[in-house]
């Protein structure tokens, strides 16, 4: 039997935003009221993304902050707060700001600070900062070293930009090495790998 959260899920799923936020509303308000404050801050998280997807990004950024409220030491509402803030806001110094928190929270090193250390990426790849942004590609996938990170987004750009330029080759080379046991999704992606890591290799007898 599916939980309220699910079928709320569901609808977002299908753009059904306002049957979605009346059971995640309902949801919050009896989870506020037994004091299940995981719970309520689960539903604020669910808004969130919820308003940041329709573009209601005052009511997206109240949602997210709510639920830091709720669980002020807990890394995995911040590391949200944290992404709103770059992408939904483009406050990059705010989004810093909050995965430099996960990383003092997240004492498990868990999927918080995984996503940290990618949001730092970002960053030092905007002002073109490269080598620290391999740098924190190296450490978020040491994290979360079962599941490859390379292919998405502005990662798999980083590198190849990297490996043609001929700068940086030695900390991409660790990276793609990395990346190499843990991607699992099919040949495709450790074929992208083993290209970049033969091309490293070239240059480096060249």
């Amino acid at each position: 039997m599916q939980n309220d959260l699910d079928i709320a899920m569901g609808f977002l799923v299908k753009k059904e935003y306002d049957s979605a936020y009346q059971i995640i509303q309902k949801k919050l308000s009896s989870s506020l009221k037994r004091q299940d404050f995981q719970q309520a801050a689960t539903c604020n998280l669910l808004l969130g993304h919820a308003y940041w997807t329709e573009k209601k990004l005052s009511k997206a950024l109240k949602a997210f902050q709510n639920g830091e409220t709720l669980l002020p030491s807990d890394p995995d509402q911040k590391v949200s707060t944290a992404y709103f803030y770059l992408i939904g806001l483009g406050k990059k110094r705010m989004a810093l700001q909050k995965a430099e928190e996960v990383l003092r929270l997240d004492s498990k090193k868990g999927f918080a600070t995984h996503r940290a250390f990618q949001l730092k990426g970002l960053l030092h790849f905007d002002r073109k900062e490269f080598e620290k942004a391999v740098e924190m590609l190296l450490d978020s996938t040491k994290v979360r070293h079962e599941k490859s990170v390379l292919t998405s987004g502005y990662e798999m750009e980083l590198v190849k930009k990297l490996v043609a330029s001929g700068n940086y080759l030695n900390i991409c080379k660790q990276y793609l090495e990395l990346a190499l046991q843990v991607a699992k999704k099919g040949k495709g992606e450790q074929k992208q790998i083993k290209t970049l890591l033969a091309n490293i290799k070239g240059q480096k007898g060249s």
